[in-house]
This record gives C-alpha cells, sequence and structure tokens, in this order.
C-alpha cells in the first residue's frame, strides 16, 4: 500500500510541476524557498519595458546607456542569453535609433561615449580628463553640432572611419563650446594624421574662425611643411610658437600627435616619442619657452578640423580621432596611445 501512494504521490508532483512550466521550461525555475516558480523571462521582459517605455527621439545618450545597462544587469541575474533577450528587446521597443543604440550596448559593449559619438559626433569622458572626442567611426547626423564642410569624405581611419580632406573649403567645424576652450592651466590636444601632400601652414585643429586671427585662441598646425607647430595666443592677444625643429612627417603614412602643455611647459609627442628639438617664437626666436607664456584666450570663435580660416592653409590627407583634454598627458600615455593602434 505505501508504494501505491508514494507512487501515486509522485505522479501527483510531476502533473503539477508541467502544469506550472509552460511551454518553454528553461525560462522558469523554483524559488529558493519552494515557493512558486519564477518566470525569469517573465521578468526580463518587464525590466525591457520599464526602462524603454519612456525613450524618444528626444531621448539623451546618458538614458539610452542607462537604460541598456540596466537590460544587461536584468540578462545576467535572468540568465537570459545573448540572442533570446535581443529577441524581447526587438519585440518590445520600436525599431529606430534608440532601438539600435540599445542593442549595440547590449550586445557590442557600447559605452556611454559610444553613444555620444554615434549621436553627436562627439563624446566627453570626465573621468579620463576628456572634454571633446571625435572617433569618425560613425557617419555625423545632419543635426549634430559637429558638421562637415565641403566635399569632405569618408574613408578608412587608423580605427574604423576617417575623413579625408583634399580641396580647399573641406573642414569639420564644431560651434563654441565651454568643452572646447581649453582655458585652464593645462590641457593636451591628440589626434591621428594621415598627410597625403604636406602644405605649409596646414590647419589641423585650429580654435577660431575669423580670416584675421582676431579671435583665434589655439592652433595646431604644419609651420613649413610637415613640420608640426602648436600656436598658443593670450588674452592680451599675444601669440607663442612651439615648433617641432626635427625632420618633417612622412607623406602617405599615419602620425600620432600629442601636444601637452601647462604654465611652465609645453610638450610634443610624435608617433608616440617625445619632440626633443624644439623651437620658439613670440616677437623673435627664443630658446626656451617665454616666461610670459599664460593661459590662452577664451575665444568664441568655431573649432576647425582640417583647415584654417584662411584660403591655402588646408590640410592635405586624412584626420581621425581629435580628442581635447582638461590635463596634460604623459609622455608614458602618448606612448601607449600610439602603441594602442599603431600595431
Amino acid at each position: 500500500m505505501k508504494k501505491i501512494i508514494l507512487l501515486l504521490v509522485g505522479i501527483g508532483l510531476l502533473f503539477s510541476c508541467n502544469l506550472n512550466m509552460g511551454s518553454d521550461p528553461d525560462t522558469y525555475e523554483k524559488s529558493a524557498d519552494g515557493g512558486d516558480v519564477i518566470d525569469y523571462e517573465g521578468e526580463y521582459r518587464t525590466v525591457v519595458l520599464q526602462e524603454t517605455t519612456g525613450l524618444t527621439a528626444e531621448s539623451t545618450p546618458e538614458e539610452i546607456y542607462s537604460a541598456g545597462t540596466a537590460i544587461i544587469g536584468a540578462q545576467n541575474t535572468y540568465s537570459i542569453d545573448t540572442v533570446r533577450a535581443v529577441e524581447i528587446v526587438e519585440e518590445e521597443v520600436a525599431a529606430g535609433e534608440q532601438r539600435d543604440l540599445l542593442l549595440h550596448v547590449v550586445i557590442d559593449g557600447y559605452t556611454l561615449q559610444d553613444v555620444q559619438s554615434a549621436m553627436n559626433g562627439v563624446a566627453e569622458d570626465p573621468e579620463a580628463g576628456i572634454e571633446a572626442a571625435l572617433s569618425f567611426d560613425e557617419n555625423i547626423d545632419e543635426d549634430s553640432t559637429v558638421q562637415l564642410n565641403g566635399d569632405v569624405e569618408w574613408t578608412a581611419g587608423i580605427s574604423g572611419s576617417g575623413l579625408r580632406f583634399d580641396s580647399e573649403g573641406e573642414y569639420v567645424s564644431l560651434p563654441d563650446s565651454e568643452n572646447l576652450d581649453l582655458t585652464g592651466e593645462e590641457a593636451s590636444i591628440e589626434v591621428w594624421i594621415y598627410p597625403e601632400t604636406n602644405i605649409a601652414a596646414a590647419g589641423i585643429i585650429h580654435k577660431g574662425a575669423a580670416t584675421d586671427f582676431s579671435d583665434e585662441s589655439y592652433s595646431l598646425q604644419y609651420n613649413s611643411p610637415g613640420q608640426v607647430a602648436m600656436i598658443f595666443t593670450n588674452e592680451s592677444g599675444t601669440a607663442t610658437y612651439v615648433i617641432s625643429n626635427e625632420a618633417a612627417l612622412q607623406e602617405d603614412q599615419w602620425h600620432h600627435i600629442v601636444i601637452a602643455w601647462n604654465m611652465n611647459e609645453v610638450r610634443m609627442y610624435i608617433d608616440g616619442a617625445e619632440v626633443t628639438q624644439i623651437k620658439y617664437y613670440q616677437n623673435g626666436w627664443k630658446s626656451t619657452l617665454p616666461a610670459n607664456f599664460t593661459p590662452i584666450r577664451n575665444s568664441d570663435g568655431d573649432l576647425m578640423i582640417g583647415s584654417q580660416p584662411v584660403s591655402g592653409y588646408r590640410f592635405e590627407g586624412i584626420i581621425d580621432n581629435p580628442v581635447l583634454y582638461n590635463r596634460m598627458l604623459t609622455a608614458g600615455e602618448a606612448a601607449d596611445n600610439y602603441q594602442a593602434l599603431i600595431n
């Protein structure tokens, strides 16, 4: 009799479990206290809905990234495999840029800066001291503050895509903002360039758009063809030139440039190595950085990439990954950043 009772109980438990398991037993699991089963997939779907219901075309990169990281957390908590996780996002979120970016966060590990770059063409990272970073890895939206002027062409960059400049009137512009001013007591500019023809006074990254240079605050450019120079203009209008006195950059190959400064020194790194032969000019040639070197002025001029605002002062070649920092990069960082992409 005991065997018959046990058998009947076992059959009853099996029948009960089958009723609760549903059509997809992998998405259900008994709770730790032996109570009701947990619908893992349903819980995940609830999080997706909660995090994405308020997203609109006006949502910020921060809002989209926050939703994406919450969805990743739910995916891990409820052990939803990536394929099914993507299917649920696609089922619950309307097609469009917001969903595409969510999936990039969930699948491709997009960072907040990646989302910012994809949406706005420019990203910032306060923890890394980055005021503005342009990856040029996404087609820039026509509503972005980053504007392509002339017939600038997308092409292969040092990583992903870059922008090629080969004619007069071709440049990228960003309207003045606090992030672009670099008026603190230390800062850095970093960029990759692929010169195809070295042109004297070619503008690479230039803050100021007036043809008389009345709003110029800083300019990374060439002096003579292929000779890297950095010009700083202070509040009184005095310009200090810091010029590489080493050999001109070779054409048709990638070069990494970093200019890092504080109020006591300016350091220049090309292709991961510090430039040791530097000359200075401020109302005459100097052997050292002038003693009255002071913070650059706060200009309301646009940032121009690929040209200066004067005819003929244009860069010819490819530019990629320009970054503005509010801190002075170290020699080690300059070398590491070069090695990270050149190989």
